[in-house]
């Protein structure tokens, strides 16, 4: 039987029952404290683990960890780092990681991202409410789909919490941390029909900041991942940089959910595809089996490489569109939320009990508010924009070309083809190109056979 045939797994799944609110509490302070350590890691200098660069794909850097001492607590652990640029507000940034009933965790892995089998909120310990609209901690459950299909799927439970910041420079950002933990009534899954094995997470989230840019946020990913078991080192860092390859998606999920806001023109707006023989955008001409486009946008008819498919869901209605790269930029420039207005007014805290061995975490990172009122903290060990120097050492000289595909999504890259799109266009314009060719063979046949004109 198909791995994913098993899921989605029944809601009810896992047997949790009401925890004390002892415990609640205690899972809230954890999940505080892992995130404060996590945005330590992440925006200032680690001397405990060396950086070096391990590519660049799609416009994200990637950077592979290695302990400066190994120990036996890093055995086995595999750390990643990404960092990359996306066009998106910290408010829808948010929303997409809210993940409090099942829909939304349903939503989550079928739209944004495909390698995770399965996810349960087992417990939502602290939801979201009006005074703190961007802070949440959950206790979840999360399957994973293997890179490699011999090899077993890992499942984790971990704790994650989520919340605004900002640095003392001023500049708002937004994270979420997971960090793996034990539950009685989540054991794990190995000998049943799942064939999971449990693995360990640690200090694994992102951070997104805001940038000079409005609408444009920095994003840095940091995976610390255990798989335990048998899995060979290949497979276990192909997996991590599959995923951490996966922040630009959110490019994707942020920009159709603008489109759902965008009145789409009817069939009988769009304009007839046999009245145009140039692309309205790059006016190329359509040869050959070069395939003409309806933008839903505008209505314009437009090429395959001036457009891309979308799939929009309403509820559990789900519909295609296609929309030209001219209609895109107008919905990522006009579509830009304010948000540093409503983050000074409601940004949610990160206080709460701590180790006083991490108290120092908070000092030269946040600008800690509690109960929506703001009380800056100044340190000497302020950052503000010293974490992009921890990515930026080894970094070559920037790429213009790069830089644009590091802000939006390749008008190219069809929902359905892939990566397999690019290689789809070559062959249509060699297609093009000989049917051209064979035009111009033609008519010098037509002219030969005709003979010489008479004197």
């Amino acid at each position: 039987m198909p791995k994913k045939a098993h899921y989605p797994v029944p809601t009810g799944f896992f047997r949790c029952p009401a925890l004390p609110e002892a415990e609640t509490t205690h899972y809230i302070e954890l999940g505080e404290k892992v995130l404060r350590k996590f945005l330590k890691k992440a925006l200032l200098p680690d001397a405990s683990v060396h950086w070096r660069p391990n590519g660049e794909a799609d416009g994200v850097e990637l950077f592979a960890g290695e302990p400066t001492h190994p120990s036996a607590h890093t055995k086995g652990v595999i750390q990643y780092r990404a960092k990359a640029r996306i066009h998106a507000s910290l408010e829808e940034v948010a929303a997409l990681h809210a993940f409090e009933s099942r829909k939304h965790c349903y939503e989550y892995t079928q739209l944004y991202n495909h390698d995770i089998l399965d996810m349960l909120t087992l417990y939502n310990c602290l939801p979201r409410s009006d005074d703190r609209p961007l802070k949440q901690v959950y206790v979840k459950w999360t399957a994973m789909q293997s890179p490699v299909p011999f090899i077993h799927d890992r499942d984790f439970c971990f704790v994650e919490a989520q919340d605004a910041f900002s640095l003392t420079g001023g500049l708002k950002g937004w994270a979420f941390c997971q960090h793996s933990i034990a539950l009685p009534w989540c054991p794990p899954l190995h000998d049943t029909q799942l064939r999971l094995v449990r693995g360990s997470i640690y200090h694994t989230g992102c951070v997104f900041l805001e940038t000079s840019t409005p609408g444009i946020l920095d994003v840095i990913y940091q995976l610390a991942t255990d798989f335990k078991g048998s899995i060979p080192s290949y497979a276990r860092k192909l997996a991590l940089r599959r995923r951490a390859r996966k922040i630009t998606v959110i490019n994707d999920f942020v920009h159709a959910r603008r489109l759902m806001h965008v009145p789409m023109k009817s069939r009988d707006e769009l304009v007839s595809t046999t009245d145009r023989r140039l692309c309205y955008l790059c006016d190329k001409a359509f040869f050959g089996l070069a395939k003409r486009h309806n933008c839903h946008g505008c209505g314009e008819v437009v090429c395959a490489r001036c457009s891309r498919s979308w799939r929009l869901s309403h509820g559990n209605v789900s519909t295609k569109v296609r929309i030209c790269a001219k209609c895109s930029a107008d919905v990522r420039s006009g579509a830009v939320a304010s948000s540093s207005r409503r983050l000074s007014r409601s940004a949610s805290s990160l206080s709460g009990t701590m180790d006083p061995h991490e108290s120092d975490v908070v000092d030269p990172i946040l600008l800690l508010t509690q109960y929506g009122e703001p009380t800056r903290v100044e340190s000497k060990g302020s950052v503000d924009l010293g974490y992009l120097e921890v990515y930026d050492r080894h970094k070559p000289a920037p790429d213009e070309a790069k830089t644009r595909l590091m802000l939006e999504p390749p008008a190219a890259m069809l929902e359905e083809k892939g990566s397999d799109s690019a290689e789809f266009e070559d062959f249509l314009n060699l297609m093009a190109k000989i049917n051209v060719k064979q035009q111009k063979s033609a008519r010098l046949a037509r002219y030969s056979a005709r003979g010489p004109a008479a004197p």
